[in-house]
């Protein structure tokens, strides 16, 4: 009877070596598409988000645009992910209001959703299910963000004067 080892499978009676572990450059170059596949797309969502903070004036940002690659820290991240979003959503809303623009929901609602499905992403079972809501959610995201920022560029804030600044009182 021949060796029936996990490295070796016998099928009728023919061998058919199977390395199940590859040598150790195949090893690193599949790790890095793999990293590069997760990491590229996220590197591209924190940009997205600092910009659209450069893009509301400094007065309505709730956090400085460079803290959200604070978001790369592991462990951290999952309770800064929170954090940027309620900020991002509250700057994107003192902007619009800033701008006497109206606006129900910014990006809170997708962002809070991604961030929840996220950290439920680790449970058995259902975490697959989550993981898969949650990169939708995230996406969902981005894009709203995006265009957030897109009309903060396309629309610049101008600053109303009133009297007071023109005329120079009030300010004593």
């Amino acid at each position: 009877m021949r060796d029936r080892s996990i490295f070796n499978v016998t099928f009728l009676t023919m061998d058919i070596p199977y390395n199940l572990f590859p040598s150790g450059l195949e090893a690193l170059l599949v790790a890095l598409v793999i990293l590069a596949l997760l990491v590229v797309p996220f590197v591209f969502y924190l940009i997205t988000l600092q910009n659209t903070f450069k893009a509301l004036q400094p007065e309505n940002r709730r956090m400085p645009p460079g803290q959200v690659w604070l978001l790369f820290i592991p462990f951290f991240n999952i309770v800064w992910q929170f954090i940027v979003v309620n900020r991002l959503a509250d700057s994107i809303q003192r902007e619009l209001r800033a701008r006497g623009i109206e606006a129900a929901e910014t990006t809170r609602g997708p962002g809070k959703a991604y961030c929840i499905l996220n950290c439920c992403s680790v449970i058995p079972l259902a975490g697959t299910v989550a993981r898969l809501v949650a990169l939708i959610c995230w996406i969902i995201h981005w894009v709203k963000t995006n265009e957030y920022r897109k009309q903060f560029i396309a629309e610049p804030f101008i600053v109303q004067a009133d009297d007071s600044e023109i005329f120079g009182y009030g300010k004593y």
